[in-house]
């Protein structure tokens, strides 16, 4: 009982750093861990990666969040202060790829402030990969989608996620 604990408690760290970091696969500490351990800290694995990746993203969540109460992400940098220096310039209209994709961006974000359109955003963002779930979980924490909608939403489909790429693997070592 041990092991699975302790199984758990690493997929629980290395699911929240992926969360974080980029450049931490959990996918592949899964299939590694699936491959190379008994079923049941296979499954241990599954579970605590999942868990973790959702407390990673809502850490992201809560940062938009309070960021864009705060005021923070409204203050002008040198950035943007560079930028409306650039704004005297004349510009281009954006051609139709661009006009396209902004409005479809819009679209996506409207999304997020219903309950119903923004669980599917968040499962597919979840469990597929697109759109990408760390971009969705900030978008989400600047909206107003609700944060228990988005830890359920991403638990449920990272759990999901990560039992089918690990099933295949698991199933072969029994």
């Amino acid at each position: 009982m041990i092991g699975v604990l302790s199984t758990f408690a690493v997929a629980f760290g290395v699911g929240v750093l992926s969360a974080l970091v980029p450049i931490v696969n959990a996918e592949a500490y899964v299939l590694a861990l699936a491959a190379t351990v008994p079923p049941v800290h296979g499954w241990s694995s599954v579970a605590g990666i999942a868990v973790g990746q959702t407390v990673g993203k809502q850490l992201m969540f809560a940062a938009a969040r309070r960021g864009s109460r705060s005021g923070r992400l409204t203050r002008p940098t040198r950035l943007t202060r560079r930028r409306r220096s650039d704004d005297a310039r004349p510009r281009r209209e954006p051609g139709p790829f661009r006009r396209r994709l902004r409005a479809w961006g819009e679209q996506g974000l409207l999304l997020l402030d219903r309950p119903w359109p923004a669980a599917g955003v968040l499962l597919a963002a979840a469990s597929v990969g697109v759109p990408p779930l760390a971009v969705v979980s900030v978008a989400a924490g600047l909206r107003s989608t609700p944060g228990l909608l988005v830890a359920a939403c991403t638990l449920g489909g990272r759990a999901a996620r990560f039992a089918v790429m690990a099933w295949p693997v698991i199933a072969l070592r029994s």
